[in-house]
């Protein structure tokens, strides 16, 4: 698994329409703490914004 798959998976839930194409937490990254804690005028959760799809424990980062 390689370490771009979770924004693959964030890209292929905007192609299959499972996101909104204009306002979604790839196309709105980086949330900012600014952001975060005012006003939430997006279609998506606080939560989706601050924890994109994560890797799976397995995946390796090249961050070890």
């Amino acid at each position: 698994m390689s370490k771009f798959s979770p924004i693959r998976e964030d890209l292929r839930t905007t192609e299959e329409r499972r996101a909104d194409r204009t306002d979604n937490p790839l196309k709105n990254a980086p949330h900012t703490v600014e952001n975060l804690v005012g006003e939430w005028p997006h279609l998506y959760s606080r939560e989706e914004a601050c924890f994109p799809s994560a890797p799976s424990a397995s995946t390796n980062t090249g961050l070890t």
